[in-house]
């Protein structure tokens, strides 16, 4: 659930499901898509009340091997294109931002120099958190819909364990 880009109090959700539940869902009314919504998460979110009908897109996975490509620097979704969990691609393009502004610093006092080495310092800085949030991700998603009761359970809790537990909470936030 994200806020809402109108700012009334309203929530967009994203609700990750096989294509051919997507397909039907986004068929149904209001309503139906109301009782939908309550019969798949239960009341642990509340009364779901949908305003407007539900729009499907595709998932897809993406990272470019090579963000850096001479002076063009592709950073967040250009970059690379995850599953929805847990807002890691907001996280994972705040970061690669981060990263490039530590990166050019100098280089900006000092535009003249060629800004290769630089860029390939970024890109190299990057590498290893975006593989490892692109994997991360991916585990995820299919952890939730492996159609096991058992381990899509652990997931959930998994969840609920960084978000309540604030080491652990701290510790994910930080990277």
């Amino acid at each position: 659930m994200l806020p809402h880009p109108d700012g009334d109090g309203s929530q967009s959700i994203v609700w990750c499901c096989e294509p051919e539940r997507a397909k039907a869902i986004e068929t149904l009314d209001l309503r139906e898509v109301e009782q939908a919504m309550a019969e798949t998460f239960g009341d642990r979110l509340g009364r779901f009340v949908v305003k407007e009908k539900l729009k499907g897109y595709p998932l897809y996975q993406s990272l470019d091997p090579k963000p850096v490509n001479g002076r063009i620097v592709n950073v967040g979704n250009a970059a690379q294109t995850l599953h929805p969990v847990a807002g890691q691609g907001l996280n994972l393009g705040i970061r690669d931002v981060a990263t490039l502004a530590h990166c050019l610093r100098d280089w900006i006092a000092y535009p003249h120099r060629d800004p290769a080495r630089t860029l390939g310092i970024y890109q190299n800085l990057r590498a290893r958190d975006r593989q490892g949030t692109v994997k991360l991700t991916d585990l995820m998603s299919r952890a939730f819909t492996t159609g096991w009761a058992p381990v899509e359970h652990a997931a959930g809790l998994g969840l609920w364990a960084l978000d309540a537990i604030e080491p652990l909470r701290a510790h994910w936030q930080g990277i």
